[in-house]
């Protein structure tokens, strides 16, 4: 009954023909977490008490951007259940994400600025894995030490679906979407072994320090003949100014909307 639901759902959002994909695989993981995290409990069982312990919960464990998407995905499934009438009641219905106090962000990279980069990345081995580590950063967030840190045998076990780092005394994950994940897997395979001097290093970009990406990134810029200086902890900022000023549902989207923006004529894919 459980499993057929969530089905359901996933059917309805797709017959709507405005959710993607992608979407719909989040959707569904979302949902299948929030299950596990209730245990013997069925989704139509589950109360407003259960929901604010698993918000508790989650962050703990993810970034304030996942937290945010994984809650949308639930207050969805439930909107769901509600019109159907087999819930009367949502148990999302009083939750609400309270925002952190807004900061004052710095210089952020802009999104023709950040697709001028991309272009730039050429189609070689070295310039496909600084496309992939930009577009993880544009993804994510995270800093680029973070990013340069990855670990092949640390993605292999998550199928390369998401990573954990730490902050301070925490750890948190961050999930990939499938087209991201997908590519990263493709350059690991494909492409690294070709460019790297040690294939035995675990690092997936064991060839690039921080100082040296940052070069590179500059160089990009300047042959994309862009103004002013821009540099990659741009993009982080970016991040969070979308995060901020976004709504909920869409604080997760950075790539997506500089792909549907600007890579529909053909550029980001390869």
């Amino acid at each position: 009954m459980e499993f057929n639901l969530l089905e359901e759902f996933l059917k309805a959002s797709k017959e709507k023909q405005t959710v993607s994909e992608i979407s719909l695989n989040m959707y569904k993981r979302d949902i299948l977490d929030f299950k596990d995290f209730l245990g013997q409990k069925s989704y139509e069982e589950a109360n407003r008490d259960d929901v604010a312990k698993y918000i508790k919960f989650m962050e703990s464990k993810y970034v304030e951007n996942s937290v945010i998407r994984k809650v949308s995905s639930i207050k969805n499934f439930y909107k769901f259940l509600l019109k159907k009438g087999i819930i009367e009641e949502s148990p999302t219905e009083m939750i609400n994400m309270t925002r952190k106090e807004k900061k004052n962000i710095e210089k952020k990279i802009e999104l023709n600025e950040l697709k001028s980069i991309l272009d730039c990345c050429g189609d070689d081995e070295k310039g496909k894995r600084d496309r992939i580590i930009i577009e993880l950063l544009a993804e994510t967030g995270m800093q680029i030490t973070e990013i340069l840190n990855l670990k092949i045998s640390e993605m292999e076990e998550k199928d390369y679906r998401s990573f954990v780092i730490k902050t301070g005394n925490e750890y948190i994950i961050v999930e990939l979407s499938q087209d991201s994940s997908e590519k990263l897997k493709e350059y690991v395979k494909k492409y690294r072994n070709n460019i790297v001097k040690d294939s035995y290093d675990d690092k997936i970009f064991c060839d690039l320090s921080r100082q040296n990406f940052r070069a590179r990134f500059i160089r990009y810029a300047e042959k994309a003949g862009l103004d002013r200086g821009v540099l990659p902890h741009m993009i982080k900022n970016r991040c969070q100014y979308e995060r901020h000023e976004a709504p909920y549902e869409k604080k997760d989207e950075l790539l997506k909307k500089i792909r549907e923006e600007y890579f529909r004529i053909g550029i980001g894919d390869d």
